[in-house]
């Protein structure tokens, strides 16, 4: 199902990482969706409660994304104003 939204529709898949690892299975899931996805349309975000959390995965983040050509992306909200809801 997801293979045909992506097929009608303009798309970007945002996904939140936490770890090294979890890069790898975000290209799992690319690689099952059963189609081909530009890696451009690809927007990882650190996963994080606090700006120094948030700060402390952007090294290898960066890295990830330079490799594999996908985007990078802030959690601006949470830097901003840390877990609260609403803001």
């Amino acid at each position: 199902m997801l293979a045909e939204w992506l097929a009608k529709y303009e798309f970007q898949l945002k996904f939140v990482v936490a770890a090294p690892q979890d890069v790898d299975e975000v290209r799992d899931v690319l690689a099952r969706i059963g189609r081909p996805v530009l890696p451009e349309r690809v927007l990882l975000m650190p996963e994080g409660t606090d700006r120094a959390t948030l700060r402390s995965r952007d090294p290898w983040l960066v890295a990830a994304c330079r490799q594999h050509g996908f985007r990078y992306g802030q959690r601006l909200q949470v830097e901003l104003f840390g877990a609260r809801r609403g803001v």
